[in-house]
C-alpha cells in the first residue's frame, strides 16, 4: 500500500496513489486495496493535518493538477464513498454487476470523468461490487 508522508516544517503532505485528483482511481485489491478503508484513511489524514496543509497527489486530471488542499482529499473520499453507496443501493435493488457498472458518470461527481483518462467509472464500480460481495 500507499502511505502519507507529511513534511512538518513545510506543512506539505505527499499522498502518493491515495489521491487521484478528480480522476477515476486505479484500485488494486490484489495488493491490499480496500475502498472502505481508503475512505477512512483519507478522512483521518485530512482531519489530522493542519487546515492550510498543501497536498501533493500521485495523479490528477490536468485541469486540477497534482497539488491541492484538504478539500481535494475530502472530495476523493466522498467519491469513493459515493461509489460504494451506489453499488450497495444497486445490490439492494437486485441489480446485476453489469447493470451497476453501466453507469457512465456518478451523479455529483461529474468532475471525475476526465477525458482521455485510462480508467472509466465501470472499473471503480466493478471493484466496489467485488469488495461488497466478497465473503
Amino acid at each position: 500500500g500507499d502511505s502519507v508522508v507529511y513534511f512538518e516544517n513545510a506543512n506539505v503532505a505527499h499522498m502518493g496513489d491515495l489521491v487521484f485528483n478528480r480522476a477515476y482511481p486505479y484500485i488494486d485489491p490484489g495488493a491490499g486495496a480496500d475502498m472502505q478503508n481508503w475512505v477512512k484513511v483519507l478522512r483521518k489524514t485530512a482531519e489530522n493535518l493542519p487546515a492550510d496543509a498543501i497536498y501533493i497527489f500521485g495523479h490528477g486530471d490536468p485541469a486540477y493538477g497534482v497539488l491541492g488542499a484538504k478539500v481535494d482529499v475530502f472530495r476523493m473520499s466522498d467519491f469513493l464513498e459515493a461509489s460504494l453507496m451506489y453499488v450497495q443501493d444497486g445490490l439492494a435493488a437486485n441489480k446485476s454487476k453489469d447493470e451497476i457498472s453501466s453507469l457512465e458518470v456518478l451523479p455529483g461527481f461529474e468532475d471525475f470523468a476526465t477525458e482521455g483518462w485510462f480508467l472509466g467509472l465501470d472499473f471503480v464500480l466493478n471493484t466496489a461490487y467485488d469488495e461488497l460481495t466478497r465473503s
